[in-house]
């Protein structure tokens, strides 16, 4: 884990301007390529189904560590070119993002290293974009210009800082954040917590490089099937689903009154298909990106996670799953040691508003609601679980 770190994940996209020739009669899409890493990923293998569903004509790279995750990505997409390498293979980032129009590149936070690391070693944000960055930016650069557009993705964990730090789980909160009106507020925030190295270089970016344009995309609670070639499970409800299996008691975290909002997986990535249509269309430039580009994905107002777990337990119980409706209250402590981060993703408020790709994308959630996906959840971790 990068130093604290509390990003889970994260997602770059670079569009080269200069690379695409519009003519009224042939769309951009037919032209495009996508430089794709995490495609067995959660998020982006369900980008790289929705983009192939939505652009048959785009062409999409995917960089691929596994050699037995590469032959799945191959048998699933026959037209998606995959190259076997990782983040730290600089020489293999630059040939593949020389070749592509737009870099998509999903990881763990966590797991930012080798070519990344100076991201964190660095106080000059201008030797971090021009050192951390340069493998993907190299491919890019047009004489001494480099014409970009990135969009990475977040952790809805920026706005839970203060609690996290306070250690003041399970508790409820009437803050609630969009992403139209309160730029300056969220920008903020960021800057307050210098541990958001990634968002903070975001900023950095959106203020001191005029031909790099950035989108820090934030997710809040991610829930349903996802539809790619490797891991298909979100984390928050199908952890407490397997708790809940494991212990045969539901659980929450002290008083359980905390509350995210929430969003399809699908739903999610029909919004990153809209950026990648804005930044090859050049629609929205003034407000998708830059110092205007902080984009809450949060479509849904979302429920405590008391009554996550409440709906958990009922369902489990309908199912003969476990022995009881009761749900149990336990600490932020036992939460951890039950799952990873759970007091800090399962234990505080993140309550966001999708207001600005509402807006500007004309984006709109389509997928059926958490308490929808409920009983799918549940029975996928029971199958899971074996």
């Amino acid at each position: 884990m990068l130093r604290g770190h509390s990003n889970f994940h994260w997602s770059t996209f670079w569009y080269n301007t200069n690379t695409i020739t519009y003519t009224p009669s042939v769309s951009p899409f037919q032209s495009l390529v996508i430089l794709l890493t995490g495609a067995t990923g959660y998020i982006g293998g369900d980008f790289l189904h929705a983009i192939s569903k939505a652009h048959p004509r785009v062409a999409v790279t995917a960089l691929v560590r596994q050699e037995s995750k590469a032959a799945r990505v191959k048998e699933l997409y026959p037209q998606v070119e995959v190259v076997q390498g990782d983040l730290d293979n600089a020489e293999i980032l630059v040939k593949a993002s020389s070749e592509a129009d737009i870099v998509l590149s999903t990881s763990k936070v966590s797991q930012l290293h080798g070519c990344l690391a100076d991201l964190l070693l660095s106080t000059s944000p201008q030797q971090v974009i021009s050192q951390a960055y340069s493998p993907l930016f190299k491919g890019h650069r047009r004489g001494n210009l480099c014409s970009a557009h990135i969009v990475q993705i977040s952790g809805a964990t920026i706005v839970s800082q203060d609690e996290i730090k306070s250690k003041t789980f399970g508790t409820a909160s009437d803050k609630q954040y969009g992403d139209l009106e309160n730029e300056q507020q969220l920008r903020g925030l960021i800057r307050q917590h210098t541990n958001r190295a990634v968002d903070n270089l975001m900023l950095d970016i959106a203020e001191k490089e005029g031909s790099i344009k950035p989108a820090l995309v934030i997710p809040s609670l991610i829930y349903g099937k996802g539809r790619g070639p490797g891991n298909q499970r979100s984390i928050q409800v199908p952890e407490l689903a397997r708790i809940a299996l494991q212990r045969k008691r539901a659980v929450q975290i002290g008083a359980g009154a905390n509350t995210w909002s929430n969003i399809y997986i699908h739903d999610l990535s029909a919004m990153l298909v809209g950026l990648v249509e804005s930044a090859m269309t050049g629609a929205h430039r003034d407000q998708m990106w830059g110092l205007r580009g902080l984009i809450f994905a949060g479509a849904h107002p979302g429920m405590t996670f008391g009554s996550l777990a409440k709906l958990i337990a009922t369902t489990a119980y309908q199912h003969g799953r476990v022995t009881d409706q009761n749900v149990d209250k336990i600490s932020a402590i036992e939460a951890d040691a039950l799952s990873p981060h759970a007091s800090a993703i399962m234990g505080t408020n993140a309550r966001t508003l999708s207001e600005r790709a509402q807006k500007e994308l004309q984006w709109r959630p389509q997928g059926p609601s958490l308490e929808e996906e409920f009983p799918a959840t549940v029975a996928e971790e029971y199958k899971r679980l074996g």
